[in-house]
């Protein structure tokens, strides 16, 4: 059939190429004798004749005694064609990409091969989160608390019950806090299962730095920009666990 493998290269279906090469041959026909023309089933031909009208590559014409025909449209409109699908593109290319950043965190934290991971959006921090209630040691982490507050403070909230729920130990360098911000509302749960000492430094930091299993897990905690890197390997844990309790060490207890 003529036509037909062009139309394929475009994008069309088989059944849809030789109905259409067809009808730009033969001019007007029924569907009964589109299904004779390029002997095909006549449910196959009246599928690829209603996706066809769809795309507005053919028109249907209806005769005063019911007859139904079908005539293909000026071989112009398959520019309209070529447009529509490439509007379809760019939706689909832009759904896709609103949920990269989301495909690309559960593929990563799915993956077992130690190495650098990195995340996107608040999406990757729930995921880099979640991922530490995983953890077998205790969670080592510093971090600027009036920027976590102010930035993820909901999403805190909630890895903070969930936490607890598991029973996870955490030691905390809040930096730029004071204890009253965290002892007049955390309950004794809360207590148990964390340790809090403060750290002052003259500018905020915008970041918090998770130690686990040996793990180090970095997140950005800027509103504009959130960012999160993971890296697991045991000599980066087990340094940042050094540095980490070498400044605990020098900071007061608050009880």
């Amino acid at each position: 059939m003529k036509y037909k493998d062009n139309f394929i290269k475009i994008g069309l279906t088989k059944s849809q190429a030789e109905v259409l090469s067809c009808l730009i041959q033969e001019g007007e026909l029924k569907a009964s004798g589109v299904a004779h023309k390029i002997r095909r089933p006549r449910g196959v031909v009246y599928k690829a004749i209603e996706e066809l009208i769809e795309s507005g590559l053919i028109i249907q014409k209806n005769r005063a005694n019911g007859v139904k025909l079908f005539q293909a449209t000026n071989p112009k409109s398959i520019e309209n064609f070529f447009q529509k699908k490439e509007e379809n593109l760019m939706r689909e290319k832009h759904e896709f990409f609103r949920i990269l950043p989301e495909l690309t965190s559960s593929f990563n934290l799915s993956s077992k091969q130690p190495g650098v991971k990195f995340f996107h959006g608040e999406e990757g921090i729930v995921d880099i989160l979640n991922d530490s209630l995983k953890s077998s040691t205790d969670i080592l982490t510093i971090c600027d608390d009036s920027a976590l507050r102010l930035n993820i403070g909901k999403i805190d909230d909630e890895y903070v019950v969930d936490r607890l729920e598991k029973k996870i130990y955490k030691k905390i360098i809040a930096v730029n806090s004071s204890p009253k911000v965290y002892l007049e509302y955390q309950n004794d749960k809360y207590k148990s299962l964390t340790e809090v000492r403060f750290l002052n430094l003259e500018n905020n930091v915008y970041n918090m730095v998770q130690i686990y299993d040996n793990k180090v897990s970095f997140q950005t905690l800027d509103q504009k920009n959130k960012i999160a890197v993971l890296i697991e390997d045991k000599n980066i844990y087990n340094m940042h666990k050094f540095l980490f309790m070498y400044i605990w060490q020098t900071l007061e207890k608050i009880k």
